[in-house]
This record gives C-alpha cells, structure tokens and sequence, in this order.
C-alpha cells in the first residue's frame, strides 16, 4: 500500500475514534439519573414538604452540569399547586456522583389535614425535568430528560 495513503488514513481513523470517544454527545448519553426516594419534610396546616432525592451517576470523562431542574407531585392526581425550591445548578465532576435533593412543596395538599392517630394512604406520582450539559473538544451538548415515579405512600399523624 501507497505511504502516502497509509498515513492520512491513520490519522483519520485516529481523530475518529478520539471524537467517538471523547465526544460530549457520548459523554451525556453515559450519564444517568434517577429518583431515589422520596421522604416527607413537613406536613402543615396548608403546606406539605417532600424531599425528593435525584442521583446522578457521571462515567464519562467530562464533567456534565445539571440545571433548569423542574419538579412537580401529584397527590392521589392530583397536583396541588407543587413548586420545586430548587434553582441551582450542579456539576457532576468526571467519573463521579451527585445526589440532589429537591424540596416539593403542594400548597392546601390533604395530607396536612389528618386527625392525630390517622393512618391514610397515598399515591405519590413525582416528575423531574432537567437539562444536562457538557462541552469538549470544542464541541457543545445539551440533552433534556423526564424522569418519573410512582409509589404508594403511606402517612401516619402521631399523637401529639
């Protein structure tokens, strides 16, 4: 084979392979999350607080960053008015994890309204938007991911 053509074909295949490899594409498709568990935080006369916990697992070698994340809850179905207070932005850092915790608070929910000594059951259904995002070679990604969850809760008010 011809040494001239020999060269520029392995330099080719040589940038190739470190795009597949190093591409911020790939690096955002390796990075996943998941909703771990969800715990109540507060349960008032008007206002319940969940915290909902977010792990995200980075084996890529980039650090991707998480933001615009945006959560809401229904409660037996109903949504009421749940408001994420949360409104950072993360680095998951190469080859690492992150666990994020989201406040959720549902304004005038039921669960705030038990008699002491009430054991009441719940279907919890939490959604998470967010936006991932990484940068190498010069080359920008961005990929935005829905996850949800659907669990029976159950509460129990103790006597006070």
């Amino acid at each position: 084979m011809d040494k001239r053509i020999l060269l520029p074909s392995f330099l080719i295949i040589l940038i190739g392979a470190a795009l597949a490899i190093y591409s911020p594409y790939n690096s955002l498709s390796r990075c996943n999350a998941s909703l771990d568990r969800i715990l109540l935080h507060k349960a008032g006369s008007s206002n319940t607080i969940f915290i909902v916990y977010l792990d995200f697992n980075n084996p890529s070698n980039e650090p991707i960053v998480v933001g615009e994340i945006d959560a809401n809850m229904q409660i037996n179905g109903t949504d009421y008015n749940s408001l994420d207070l949360i409104s950072e932005r993360y680095t998951i850092p190469p080859k690492g994890e992150l666990r994020i915790s989201i406040p959720i608070m549902n304004t005038g929910s039921p669960i705030g309204y038990q008699q002491n000594g009430t054991i009441q059951k719940y279907s919890l259904k939490t959604e998470v938007l967010y936006t991932k995002s990484t940068s190498s070679l010069g080359i920008s990604a961005e990929r935005t991911e829905t996850l949800t969850d659907s669990q029976n809760w159950t509460y129990n008010k103790e006597l006070s």
